[in-house]
Formats: C-alpha cells, structure tokens, sequence
C-alpha cells in the first residue's frame, strides 16, 4: 500500500482563543473578543468596501491577548489584591491603583507567541500600504 502525506496548512486557532484578529474577520458580534471600536471598524471595513470606499485594514489585539499575557505574567493574584479594595467614587485612588497595575504589567515581557501574532501582524498592515 502506498501512503501519501498531504501538506496540511497550519490551524489558525478558533477567534476565541486568537491573539490578534484582522478588522476584516470582526463585526459588532465580536465586541467581547476585541472592544466595541474594533469591532465597529471590522464593521466598516465589511459594509463599506463593498461600495468603494477605501477603509484601511488593520487588526485588533484580543481580550484573550490579555488574559493569555496576564496568566504567562502570573499577574493575576497581584492584580487582584490591588483591585480588591478599589474605591470607585474617588479620583485619586483609582488613578494611582491604574498607574501601579500599569508598572506591573510593563514589567514583564510578553511572550513570543504574542510578540510573533503581533510582528506579523504589523508586517501584514505595512505591506497593504
């Protein structure tokens, strides 16, 4: 019996669990995976280039993104402590609470599966210019 291999091209993973997801590839169903404004430039890019109009193609960084960098961080013990008596009302505190979560998260490095969707990202998005 003869085997043959077909060369299979590689599993893009399902928008759930993407890194980065292009405009094209959302719409305002996907607000939970990449924010409201992304998902309304998605919309534009599907309702829009259909008529002509050019919208420049671009991608979003995931909600999952985050939490993926959050978990491979082992930040989320530390976040949650720092979250857990936040006083909404007041400016102040909100304001420094932001400013200590943001100096964690600037302390650690992203991981290379994240740095790669993003490079290749950003390459994708020069080479359409």
């Amino acid at each position: 019996m003869v085997q043959t291999t077909v060369a299979r091209e590689p599993r893009q993973p399902a928008k759930e669990k993407a890194l980065v997801l292009w405009f094209e590839e959302v719409g305002i169903g996907d607000i939970p995976l990449v924010g409201g404004k992304n998902a309304s430039l998605g919309e534009m890019i599907q309702q829009l280039t259909p008529k002509g109009v050019n919208v420049p193609t671009g991608f979003a960084t995931t909600a999952y993104a985050y939490r993926y960098f959050i978990e491979k961080a082992d930040l989320q013990g530390k976040l949650r402590q720092l979250f857990s008596d936040l006083d909404v009302p007041g400016y102040e505190q909100p304001a420094a609470t932001w400013q200590t979560s943001s100096r964690f998260n600037s302390q650690y490095a992203i991981s290379d599966r994240t740095r790669t969707s993003y490079h290749e990202g950003l390459h994708q998005v020069m080479r359409s210019l």
